[in-house]
């Protein structure tokens, strides 16, 4: 469904860098690796993140966590909660919902997001509402995460 929706005004692109992952009895690194199997009740990782934002109204640093969860097929839910402090020290609230699709490339994800940001910050108020979804690749194996938000 995110395929059929047009892209309209470029808003902002992050990279990020994976700092830490809390695992829950399999490790990411083990389920990447092919070296264990995804169990049938999937595996949840709560990976910590942080990188910066940039954009033509938006520009900072964003840190938060996706609290994933990983499908036995490799397909990964996204659910993300994370805090934008912009360059005049603001911060948003940014809230993310979305998949990270394997690719033939091992550790290497399509991603596509629904996002809402949230700020009572004046200058930031026009973004509370909208519509915006984002789109990028994952590469987990580097730690590594580039996305692009359109409204």
């Amino acid at each position: 469904m995110l395929d059929q929706i047009q892209k309209n005004t470029p808003l902002y692109s992050y990279e990020l860098g994976l700092t830490s992952i809390t695992e829950y009895g399999i490790s990411l690194l083990d389920v990447l690796s092919n070296n264990r199997k995804i169990p049938v009740d999937g595996v949840r990782q709560d990976v910590h993140f942080s990188g910066t934002i940039k954009g033509d109204k938006i520009n900072g640093i964003i840190e938060g966590i996706d609290y994933m969860y990983i499908y036995p097929d490799a397909t990964i839910e996204l659910n993300i909660f994370a805090t934008i402090t912009t360059i005049e020290n603001k911060n948003i609230a940014l809230q993310a919902t979305g998949v990270a699709l394997n690719t033939q490339t091992p550790g290497m994800f399509n991603v596509k997001q629904d996002i809402a940001l949230q700020s009572n910050e004046e200058e930031f108020t026009w973004l509370n509402g909208k519509c915006i979804t984002g789109e990028g690749q994952a590469n987990l194996q580097d730690k590594k995460v580039l996305i692009q938000a359109f409204y």
